[in-house]
């Protein structure tokens, strides 16, 4: 297979080899992260798409497609570290991801169906190793006549269900471009992931988690303290 080699991406070159970028996590990724360590249960914080692609293209083309998100997307080569006693981010420049590729050309409907749910499964019951980038895995599925299917899975420390439209969004477009033999057109990305994460910590030091605590409490205000969500059902 081949992956991309060191490019520039959005104005900005690719990282290099020297080492990982570090980054203090977002509250929501200390969220996913502890409630992770705390369940001990793999599919529960293992995100699992599927994305339907239709194209001709080859396989290496949606591995080098799925290797340039990596790129592009810090959380895709990230693993998170606790460090002083603070959870970080540690982005890696060029991680090796686990791709599998699966040719289910020669299946008839019910038989890729049932062989896709047992790869879904797969995914998600197969745990992250949590000192390892990147934090996903990925099977790239040949179902014939163009057809193709991505199943991505991810830890929700690095990815949620936005993620999964993005991710969707551009594998549709490098798919296009690999047919069409052109550039992909993808969306320039004004600020990197760790940045936003500093950005949010700075915010919530000067004051901005006080405005905000100050705005859910008026907007919840008068709520029952106790929901009736029966929690007895899926």
């Amino acid at each position: 297979m081949t992956r991309p080699g060191p490019a520039v991406r959005d104005g900005r070159p690719a990282p290099d080899a020297a080492g990982p970028a570090t980054a203090p996590a977002t509250y929501a990724q200390e969220r996913a992260w502890l409630a992770s360590r705390l369940a001990h249960d793999p599919p529960t914080y293992c995100a699992v798409d599927e994305f339907p692609l239709h194209a001709a293209v080859t396989a290496n083309d949606l591995v080098h497609a799925l290797y340039v998100l990596m790129d592009r997307h810090e959380p895709l080569r990230t693993v998170l570290r606790t460090v002083d006693g603070r959870l970080r981010q540690e982005v890696h420049p060029r991680p090796e991801p686990r791709i599998e590729l699966a040719d289910l050309s020669a299946y008839d409907p019910a038989a890729q169906a049932e062989e896709r749910r047992s790869l879904r499964a797969r995914l998600a019951r197969t745990p992250f190793d949590p000192h390892r980038a990147p934090q996903w895995r990925a099977a790239v599925l040949n179902l014939g006549e163009g057809a193709w299917s991505v199943v991505f899975a991810a830890h929700h420390t690095v990815y949620d269900t936005a993620s999964g439209f993005n991710v969707h969004a551009e594998l549709t477009e490098l798919c296009a471009a690999a047919e069409e033999g052109r550039e992909a057109r993808l969306p320039r990305l004004p600020l990197g992931y760790g940045a936003y994460a500093r950005r949010e910590r700075e915010r919530a030091r000067t004051g901005g988690a006080d405005a905000a605590a100050v705005h859910w409490r008026t907007r919840l205000r008068g709520l029952p303290p106790v929901h009736t969500v029966p929690l007895d059902r899926p």
